[in-house]
């Protein structure tokens, strides 16, 4: 019976320890998974929040403004009026900014609604007010009916005329434009156009070499008065 005895509190000493130590391994291994659970979230929101930034600094941001001048001080002109339009290129990312390189005889873009002929473009079109007798919404593409390029006027103006290139011995290069606007820079492009006094609409544009993330398009009301 001693035997016995001394067996059976050998055993339940020895299940004591097991059941301790089973206990401590659990309660490592649970530590252990919060922990990686903590360091799974940490860096998966690191990873989010670096795509991030480097996405926005990868990411390309161009601001098109314009400034208009009517001169109404030349008589020789009668009705008409010499308009001056100051197209505004910023390149307000982090990325250099480089207009799509595409020779004269393409198209610098085209889709279902439009053909663009140049990387960096004005349109002007004309309002038909006398054709408008109610209230209505103008649309660029819809209402052609109502906007009417001036007779004289190309149906896209050209901007980087002077930064494209020119090479009598490779006529397939002609047209191209050479122009980029690195970050934080700024380019004034001009033209000078001679229309009669009425109301216009502008639509200016912007193609890089990366046309389905780097296009920028804007439409400007303007009174020849």
């Amino acid at each position: 019976m001693r035997h016995v005895r001394k067996i059976l509190h050998f055993a339940k000493h020895s299940w004591l320890l097991f059941a301790r130590a089973c206990k401590s391994v659990f309660l490592q291994i649970e530590s252990f998974y919060h922990l990686t659970i903590i360091i799974a979230t940490i860096v998966a929101g690191y990873w989010t929040y670096h795509l991030f930034i480097a996405e926005r600094h990868t990411q390309a941001h161009l601001a098109l403004g314009v400034g208009i001048t009517i001169s109404t001080n030349s008589p020789v002109l009668g009705d008409k009026r010499l308009v001056f339009l100051d197209v505004i290129l910023t390149n307000t990312g982090k990325r250099k900014l480089e207009a799509k390189r595409v020779p004269a005889n393409q198209a610098a873009y085209k889709d279902q609604e439009e053909v663009i002929k140049y990387s960096c473009g004005v349109q002007v079109r004309e309002i038909q007010t006398s054709l408008i007798l109610t209230n209505k919404s103008l649309d660029w593409f819809a209402d052609t009916n109502y906007l009417r390029c001036p007779v004289g006027i190309p149906e896209e103006i050209d901007m980087l005329g002077e930064y494209e290139l020119a090479n009598s011995s490779d006529p397939s290069i002609y047209g191209i434009p050479a122009f980029w606007i690195e970050p934080n820079e700024q380019y004034h492009l001009g033209t000078a156009l001679i229309l009669s006094k009425g109301d216009y609409l502008l639509k200016i544009h912007f193609i890089g070499n990366y046309s389905d993330e780097d296009f920028w398009s804007r439409i400007v009301y303007m009174q020849v008065y």
